[in-house]
C-alpha cells in the first residue's frame, strides 16, 4: 500500500486520557497525556477509515475489525509551525535524548553529555529477577562535567538533533516555550435515561492547547500538529475530506497532506561526520521488546550483550543503555468488548550505545541508512522508530 504523509490539526485542542481513574485523590478530574501514543493515532485513523465504509448501515464489532485491517501507520512526530506558514522539516520536534542532561553553570543552562564508562568498583550492582545484573555487562553513563541539573524540555528541534547525530553537544538552550499548555474544562454529568444533567455532578478534563505563543515574536501564534505516515488503500484526497475524532472528549481533527520530504533525514546529516567507533540509538517512538528493556535482536553471551540493529548487517555489542521507566499502554477491543492486554514499552528518548563486535568503526553513511528504522514489535502501529548518532567511547571504557 502506498504511503500517505498527513498533518493532523486539532480543531480545539487535544485530550488524551492517561491511566489514572476518575476516582483518585483528584476526585472528578482526569489528566491528559502531553502527547498521544502511536497506538492512539492508529485507532483514530482506523475509525475514520471505517466510517467512510459504513455506507448503508453501521458495521458490527466483528465487521469493524475486518474492514479496518487495511490501515497501519509508520513514524509519527510533533510539528510546530507559525499559523499560516508552510510546514517544513524545521518544524519537526524530536524526543529529548536521555543521554543529555540540562544543567546550569554560571547562570547559563547548557547541555551535558552522559558518556558511558566502565562501572566503578565502588558501585553496588543489583541483580535482576533471573540473578543476572545487567550492569555487570554494561558501562556506566556519567556526565563529563558538573552542573546543577535543570528541568529538560520534552522535545528537541531539528538543529539540536543534527548536532546530536553528528556526535556533538548542542549549544546553549534557547529561551523558547516548547511545552504544550493546558486548560481545565469543566463538564456536567448526564443522566442517561432522561438525558438531563445530574445536580452537583461535575467533572473536569485537562485539555492540551494546540495554539501557543510564537517563537518569532510576542504577537505571533504557533500551532502544534501531528505528522504521521499512513499506509492504507485510501488516497490523500479521501483523508483530507474525512473528519477525525482524535483522543477523548469527541474532539475533532482534520488532515492535510504533509510535504513530501517531511520525514526525510535531517539536511546534511552525515556530510560533516567521520567514521566513529560507536553508535547511539535514539528511540523516537515507544518500542516494544519481548525482553523488556533489551531489544529482541540481542542476547547475553560470553560476558556481554551481542546482536544486530535492523538494517545493519555486522554484529554489534550493546555497551550501555539509558532508559526511563517503562510506559504501560492498553486500549479497548471493540470487536470483543473488553480491554486489550497491557503492554510495557521502552519510552521514547531512550538511548542505546553500541560498538561493532569486530572492533571496526561505523561509516558515516550509516547515519542516513538507518534513519527512522523500525525495531521490535508493533511496528505497524507506529512503534519502535529510531535514529542513530555518532558516539566516541571514552578511553576509560575502551
Amino acid at each position: 500500500m502506498p504511503d500517505v504523509d498527513l498533518i493532523l490539526r486539532a480543531r480545539d485542542g487535544y485530550f488524551f486520557k492517561d491511566a489514572r481513574g476518575w476516582y483518585t485523590s483528584d476526585a472528578g478530574r482526569t489528566h491528559s497525556l502531553e502527547w498521544p501514543y502511536p497506538t492512539t493515532l492508529l485507532g483514530a485513523l482506523r475509525s475514520a477509515f471505517g466510517r467512510r465504509r459504513e455506507a448503508s448501515r453501521p458495521f458490527t464489532p466483528d465487521e469493524w475489525e475486518a474492514q479496518t485491517k487495511g490501515v497501519s501507520i509508520g513514524v509519527s512526530l510533533p510539528v510546530r509551525c507559525p499559523v499560516g506558514n508552510p510546514i517544513t522539516q524545521a518544524a519537526r520536534l524530536w524526543p529529548q535524548p536521555a543521554d543529555m542532561l540540562l544543567a546550569e553553570r554560571g547562570g547559563v543552562r547548557a547541555w551535558l553529555a552522559l558518556n558511558p564508562e566502565a562501572v566503578p568498583t565502588d558501585v553496588k550492582v543489583v541483580a535482576d529477577r533471573d540473578g543476572d545484573a545487567p550492569a555487570d555487562f554494561l558501562w556506566f553513563p556519567r556526565p563529563g562535567e558538573i552542573g546543577k541539573p535543570s528541568r529538560r524540555p520534552p522535545w528537541w528541534t531539528d538543529a539540536e538533533l543534527y548536532r546530536w547525530v553528528a556526535g556533538r553537544v548542542p549549544g546553549v538552550l534557547p529561551e523558547s516555550d516548547r511545552e504544550i499548555r493546558w486548560r481545565t474544562q469543566v463538564h456536567v454529568s448526564i443522566d442517561p435515561k432522561p438525558g438531563t444533567a445530574l445536580d452537583g455532578a461535575l467533572f473536569s478534563t485537562d485539555v492540551r492547547e494546540s495554539l501557543v505563543r510564537g517563537t518569532s515574536s510576542r504577537t505571533s501564534i504557533d500551532e502544534f500538529s501531528i505528522a504521521v505516515r499512513v499506509q492504507s488503500t485510501d488516497n490523500a484526497a479521501l483523508w483530507e475530506r474525512t473528519p477525525i475524532v482524535l483522543g477523548g472528549d469527541g474532539r475533532l481533527a482534520s488532515a492535510v497532506v504533509a510535504p513530501a520530504e517531511l520525514f526525510d533525514p535531517v539536511v546534511g546529516i552525515g556530510a560533516d561526520a567521520s567514521a566513529s567507533l560507536g553508535l547511539r540509538v535514539l528511540v523516537v517512538t515507544p518500542a516494544e521488546f519481548e525482553q523488556g528493556w533489551l531489544p529482541d535482536t540481542f542476547e547475553l553471551r560470553g560476558g556481554g550483550y551481542f546482536g544486530t540493529i535492523p538494517g545493519f548487517e555486522p554484529k554489534v555489542r550493546l555497551r550501555s543503555a539509558i532508559i526511563d521507566r517503562p510506559i504501560a499502554i492498553s486500549g479497548w477491543d471493540v470487536a470483543r468488548g473488553k480491554a486489550r492486554s497491557t503492554r510495557r514499552l521502552v519510552p521514547s528518548g531512550s538511548v542505546y550505545f553500541v560498538t561493532r563486535e569486530d572492533g571496526l568503526a561505523f561509516d558515516a553513511s550509516v547515519l542516513r541508512s538507518l534513519w527512522l528504522g523500525a525495531w521490535g514489535g508493533g511496528v505497524d502501529s507506529g512503534l519502535g522508530r529510531f535514529v542513530v548518532g555518532a558516539w566516541t567511547p571514552t578511553k576509560e571504557a575502551t
